[in-house]
C-alpha cells in the first residue's frame, strides 16, 4: 500500500530514475493478475491496399552490420540464448573466469555464429574486454550481486541510508554487470547521501570498492 500510495503523487515521478522504475516494475508485476477484466467487443475491419508502382519484397529481418542497434540486440539474443555456457555462466554469475575460458567465448562469438568478423564486433562495442562487453549486455545474477555484500550488510551498527545505498549498488550490479567506484559520487547515489560513497567512513567505503574491484577481476577485467 505505501507504493501504490507513493505512485500517485508527482513528487514520485519527478525523482524517479531508472533504477527506481526497475524496482517499480518487479513489485507491481504481481498484482497485476488483480486487475478486473473487462471484456472487449472484437473489432473487424475490411481494407483493401491500393498500390502505386512495382511492389518490392524487403526482408526485414536482414539486420545489416551499419545498424550498430540492430547489431547489438543480435549479439545480446545470442549471449542470451546461450546463458549455460560455461563461460557466460560464470561471468553472470560473478564466479572467476580464466583467460582460456575468455578465449574459447570469443572464439565463439566470433568463428562459430553469424555475427560478422572482429571488425564488425569493435565497430559496435569497440575494443573493450569480452568479460566486460557481457556483463554490460545481460549484467549479474540477482542473487550473485546481492551475495557480494551480504558479509559487509553485517557490519553492526550500519544506517538505513547506508544499507539503501548498498542495495542500490546491487540492483546497479544486476543491470549494468559491473559498477565503477567513481559512479558511486554521481546519480542515482548522491541521490540518497549527497557525499555519494561518504556516506561510509573511510574504512568502510574502502571495502566497498574492494568488493567490487573483486567483482570486476572475477570477469576477467584488470
Amino acid at each position: 500500500m505505501p507504493l501504490l500510495r507513493a505512485v500517485q503523487t508527482k513528487e514520485y515521478w519527478q525523482a524517479a530514475n531508472v533504477l527506481t522504475l526497475e524496482d517499480l516494475r518487479l513489485d507491481m508485476r504481481p498484482l497485476i493478475r488483480f486487475l478486473d477484466r473487462k471484456p472487449n467487443a472484437p473489432v473487424f475491419t475490411d481494407f483493401q491496399d491500393a498500390l502505386d508502382g512495382e511492389v518490392t519484397e524487403h526482408n526485414l529481418f536482414n539486420y545489416q552490420v551499419n545498424d550498430l542497434d540492430a547489431y547489438r540486440k543480435r549479439v545480446q539474443q545470442f549471449l542470451h540464448a546461450h546463458r549455460q555456457h560455461l563461460a557466460i555462466h560464470k561471468l553472470t554469475h560473478n564466479i572467476p573466469i580464466t583467460t582460456g575460458e575468455l578465449a574459447e567465448l570469443e572464439r565463439m562469438l566470433l568463428e562459430q555464429s553469424d555475427l560478422g568478423s572482429r571488425e564488425d564486433f569493435e565497430q559496435v562495442f569497440g575494443a573493450q574486454p569480452l568479460g566486460a562487453l557481457v556483463r554490460s549486455l545481460l549484467g549479474l545474477d540477482a542473487e550473485a550481486a546481492r551475495a557480494v555484500f551480504t558479509e559487509f550488510l553485517a557490519t553492526p551498527g550500519l544506517n538505513s541510508t547506508q544499507i539503501r545505498f548498498i542495495n542500490l549498488i546491487v540492483r546497479s550490479l544486476t543491470v549494468n554487470g559491473l559498477v565503477d567506484p567513481a559512479q558511486l559520487f554521481a546519480p542515482p547515489f548522491t541521490d540518497l547521501h549527497a557525499g555519494g560513497l561518504t556516506v561510509f567512513e573511510d574504512g568502510l567505503a574502502g571495502k566497498v570498492v574492494d568488493l567490487l574491484e573483486g567483482v570486476r577481476k572475477n570477469a576477467g577485467v584488470a
